[in-house]
């Protein structure tokens, strides 16, 4: 099981600096139920460090940097989710293995499904279709990678 904890006080010490809410940055968790139907609409399974995130903050980010995910309180999930810009990226050529959770403006950043391993996590890929480097490795999994861009903000 991966320890949150030392993310979520990140998250309150820079909210906290910033005079911010929790609720002004993140949209809230999500069942397993609507986690399950995301991921059979997109034919993949979500790593479990992404799976953590995405109930315990649903969506959202901080100073800037948006985490695309699942939104709550009966929300459209094909609206700027996971899933509405997973499959937006998949008609611009995107391999249907990656899983679209932030856009940095000139690519995006992934979660690389074909990969997963023994603990059921897989690596952090970004993705671009204005040139041809093709996927490039970022990160080792989705806690890492969340863990190092919510530092950065501090």
């Amino acid at each position: 099981m991966l320890d949150y904890k030392k993310i979520d006080e990140k998250i309150k010490e820079y909210l906290k600096n910033e005079e911010q809410e929790f609720d002004d940055c993140f949209l809230g968790g999500v069942s397993l139920e609507k986690i399950s139907l995301v991921e059979k609409k997109l034919g993949v399974q979500f790593p479990t460090s992404y799976k953590e995130f995405l109930k315990k903050y649903g969506s959202g980010g901080i100073d800037g940097i948006i985490f695309w995910g699942i939104e709550n309180n009966n929300v459209d999930i094909n609206k700027n989710t996971v899933l509405f810009n997973t499959e937006k990226y998949r008609k611009k050529g995107i391999p249907d293995d990656l899983v679209v959770f932030r856009d940095v403006g000139e690519y995006v950043v992934c979660l690389e499904t074909k990969k997963m391993d023994k603990n059921a996590e897989c690596p952090v890929v970004t993705w671009s279709y204005h040139d041809k480097d093709g996927i490039i490795f970022c990160e080792k999994n989705f806690y890492i990678y969340f863990l190092k861009c919510v530092e950065e903000c501090l």
